[in-house]
């Protein structure tokens, strides 16, 4: 693990001090030993730049924010890479508001998998095309601070009883980098039918149907797949470019 207190922000932008630890701690990760944090790249803030000139983005919430930025730099001819934290275990850990003592830790039933990725990516599609771009879905272990709240707080319909004060990285379990059309693709099992419902993929994956739907819609809406004509009304999908070829 490299020293990220070695590195220093090189712009400081509206939210980097109220950024949570998390972030921080995966930028300085990112970078490297010889990289840069929060660097200036024709008038846009990059995470962090590899010394070999790779451009970092890490992504803890939506994608969709990152895609203007994102083909911008593929225009130009930069190499970017998106990492996009996957929390497959996380501990809450509950403190006292006033004083910072931690009143319980318990192992969150919440945990994200691979295929959570497309919760995200269904508004961001955009991003798969791009040239020059490299997504990393990193596994991690994590942690949460809440803060419990001596009165309850509303949060739109809700009331809650706890402040999310910051989030810490534990550990990096893995990594799994898509950068080309037949990447992604290889995440769809074999199906002798030649095409896919969201309902045939997610028994033949193992996901709900719903999550199955979010992945077809965005492999349909990047140019991997396409829709074909169906007898009922179940959409079905089937690869757009059997070589893999990423589409200009």
């Amino acid at each position: 693990m490299i020293d990220g207190h070695a590195l220093v922000a090189e712009t400081n932008r509206i939210n980097l001090y109220s950024e949570y630890s998390l972030h921080d701690q995966l930028k300085r990760l990112a970078a490297g030993s010889g990289g840069r944090i929060e660097v200036v790249i024709e008038g846009k803030i990059a995470d962090a730049l590899r010394p070999d000139g790779e451009i970092v983005e890490i992504q803890t919430g939506t994608l969709s924010s990152l895609v203007d930025k994102a083909r911008f730099w593929s225009l130009r001819g930069y190499k970017q890479r998106i990492q996009v934290p996957l929390a497959v275990q996380k501990t809450i850990v509950r403190v006292r508001q006033d004083t910072g003592e931690v009143i319980s830790r318990r192992k969150s039933p919440k945990k994200e998998e691979l295929w959570s990725v497309f919760d995200r990516l269904v508004r961001a599609s955009g991003l798969l095309s791009l040239r020059g771009l490299v997504m990393e879905l990193v596994s991690i272990e994590m942690e949460e601070i809440r803060a419990v709240l001596e009165e309850p707080v509303r949060r739109g319909r809700f009331l809650r009883s706890y402040a999310t004060i910051d989030r810490n990285l534990i550990a990096v379990r893995e990594s799994r980098e898509f950068s080309s059309p037949a990447d992604w693709l290889s995440l769809l099992p074999e199906n002798d039918d030649g095409y896919w419902t969201s309902a045939s993929l997610g028994n033949a994956a193992g996901m709900g149907i719903g999550q199955a739907r979010k992945l077809l819609y965005t492999f349909c809406r990047a140019g991997f797949l396409r829709q074909i004509p169906s007898e009922d009304r179940a959409k079905r999908y089937e690869p757009a470019q059997p070589s893999g070829v990423k589409p200009d």
